[in-house]
């Protein structure tokens, strides 16, 4: 897998979607969304984030058996649930994003004047 003509991944698909750990929980939920609701469900075990497009919830999750227990345990309303594995997109799409917030950490680094210390001072 190649971005910005730089080699970020080499294996197999299944390699390759390893590296992104976790599943993905979608369901048709019957609860309205609030901002309330997003941080309940962002506060499940093992959930990396959340999402909500037109009544369809995406959970990410490094543990989805927990997620899903603690899930339904909260709402009973849910139906049309899938747990998936990550897809090539998922895994280029973290490998990339990955790639480019250390190439932007360490632009900003060189970017900050340096603090000067006071004379004497140990280093």
């Amino acid at each position: 897998m190649l971005a910005r003509g730089r080699v970020v991944a080499d294996g197999t698909p299944a390699e390759v979607k390893a590296v992104v750990s976790g599943r993905r929980i979608a369901a048709t939920a019957g609860f309205a969304w609030t901002p309330a609701v997003a941080d309940e469900l962002a506060a499940l075990p093992g959930v990396r984030s959340v999402d909500q497009r037109a009544g369809r919830l995406s959970i990410v999750s490094d543990d989805s058996d927990a997620t899903l227990r603690a899930l339904l345990a909260a709402h009973d309303d849910l139906h049309d649930i899938e747990v998936t594995a990550h897809t090539m997109d998922d895994a280029f799409l973290a490998l990339t994003e990955s790639r480019d917030d250390a190439a932007h950490d360490a632009q900003s680094a060189q970017q900050q004047p340096q603090q000067s210390q006071p004379e004497g001072a140990l280093r």
